[in-house]
């Protein structure tokens, strides 16, 4: 228990050793004890028995080790599986046969497989060797009683070890759609329950039913995959004339949404309209001019001109934006910028709300969606010229002004400012762009962006010396061509 150096005197045995140090610890193998010895010329060793201990005289120099007991049992005997007490047992007079094992663990259990039980047993090479047992016949004494031996594990299986882990699906709109335990006569009403019910969206007229081919004595392959029903619930029940119906192991059962069930959709209209706020679309196709009407009109102080539409990005949308962002990077070319794409939740439309006002139904009254949001300014007597100018600018709306003269009120180009790149944004989300100045217009609100040039890299001394030498290689060459074909 107290493994240290100790000092002993003359003579002391290892009994007065021990019982310096404490005594055995619990896994130590007392029988025998190992003594090493310095004999003056080489090593000797000692394997002192217990009765031995008081008798054998320690010297200077000795080491004592005290082996621990063998991970091995001498008695143990297993039963595994479909049994009440399953566990470990001790071989000895009254456990030495299959049968009374059993007996002893409580009898088998009402799962239990009893065509075939499994005695796995331990050779004297340390091998194992399987056993089949008779379950059956052993239970009721038409085949002999097997004497057990140590270390034997008897295994029982149970009938659900011996088959998959039977479930059905249920998807749609149901409180929690997932999968579910089978059971033996389990129904479409049943499964309904255990999944949450039927949500307020969904239709009692379709509820589809997958069931597996299963034909375990084919020999050829089939085509059909899959054996379908539809039922009709109604109050609970199934009124479609398969009130038996019950479900079996894997079928997917399909709740589906009712065909006429509507949320409410929203969109909002802001800035100068008489009712600003959210409003309930009425029915599918509503435009940009029902829901001014929907907001009682449009004030005197409008600027209808320069009315935009922020729309809501769905999913496919979204996807077709991610798509482009990873082409983009894939491809390492810097056509697109990909620090410009613009992945958030919304984005503007480029609308004329004068016109579709003035041609309701048309073209130009676009159809709104669900999370759409109109807004009318007030007019903005103000154009912004942002960009490579000298000095970015706000200034005055000059009518019939052109390009040049915005330009001249930012102080002019800068340095590398893409002349025939400049483009215009107008406060409907409109974008005109023209390599002349003399074709697009300026508009009150719009902003004038002049796009900066990238910074060009100058060519060093080391590569102009690279160029220079692959040109005279290259031309080395053509002309050692040139003189063998002649």
């Amino acid at each position: 228990k107290r493994p240290l150096i100790y000092e002993m005197k003359n003579p002391e045995t290892i009994e007065n050793l021990l019982s310096y140090a404490g005594g055995f610890s619990g896994d130590a193998f007392k029988t025998s004890i190992r003594v090493i010895r310095k004999s003056g010329r080489e090593h000797q060793i000692f394997n002192v028995e217990d009765t031995d201990f008081g008798k054998f005289i320690l010297t200077d120099g000795d080491k004592i080790s005290v082996d621990s007991v063998l991970d091995r049992f001498e008695n143990r005997i297993e039963i595994k599986g479909a049994v009440y007490r399953a566990g470990l047992y001790a071989l000895g007079d009254h456990l030495t046969s299959l049968k009374q094992l059993i007996e002893k663990s409580e009898g088998i259990r009402g799962d239990a497989f009893t065509n075939r039980a499994v005695l796995y047993r331990e050779k004297p090479n340390r091998t194992q060797e399987v056993i089949a047992v008779d379950l059956n016949g052993l239970l009721e004494g038409k085949v002999a009683d097997i004497p057990l031996c140590k270390n034997d594990v008897f295994y029982i299986p149970s009938i659900f070890d011996l088959k998959e882990d039977y479930s059905v699906n249920i998807w749609g709109a149901v409180g929690i759609p997932g999968t579910y335990k089978y059971a033996d006569n389990l129904t479409i009403e049943d499964l309904i329950v255990q999944a949450g019910g039927l949500k307020e969206s969904a239709s009692t007229v379709k509820i589809d039913i997958a069931r597996r081919i299963k034909n375990p004595t084919s020999t050829a392959v089939g085509t059909l995959l899959s054996e379908n029903y539809t039922l009709t619930l109604k109050d609970g029940l199934i009124v479609d004339g398969k009130k038996d119906f019950t479900l079996q192991p894997f079928d997917e059962v399909f709740v589906r949404n009712s065909p006429d069930y509507q949320i409410q959709r929203t969109v909002g209209i802001q800035g100068e309209v008489l009712f600003e706020g959210q409003f309930v679309l009425s029915k599918k196709g509503e435009r940009l001019s029902d829901l001014i009407q929907k907001a009682g009109g449009l004030t005197p102080e409008a600027y209808v001109s320069g009315a935009r539409l922020i729309r809501k990005m769905n999913n496919d949308e979204r996807l077709r934006v991610e798509t482009l962002l990873k082409l983009t990077k894939q491809s390492g070319r810097d056509s697109v910028d990909v620090n410009r794409l613009d992945i958030g939740d919304t984005y503007y439309v480029g609308i004329e709300l004068n016109k579709a006002l003035k041609n309701p139904g048309s073209d130009y009254d676009i159809v709104l969606r669900e999370g759409d949001v109109l807004n009318v300014p007030e007019y903005s007597g103000t154009v912004k010229i942002s960009g490579a100018v000298m000095y970015p600018n706000t200034v005055v709306y000059a009518k019939n002004a052109k390009l040049n003269h915005y330009i001249g009120q930012g102080g002019g180009f800068a340095d590398r400012a893409k002349k025939r790149r400049a483009f215009i944004v107008y406060m409907n989300g409109t974008v005109a762009r023209s390599k002349t100045f003399n074709k697009a217009n300026a508009a009150p609100g719009c902003e004038i962006i002049v796009p900066v040039k990238p910074t060009r890299k100058g060519v060093g001394l080391a590569e102009i010396m690279g160029i220079a030498s692959s040109t005279t290689s290259m031309a080395a060459l053509v002309t050692s061509i040139l003189n063998n074909t002649k």
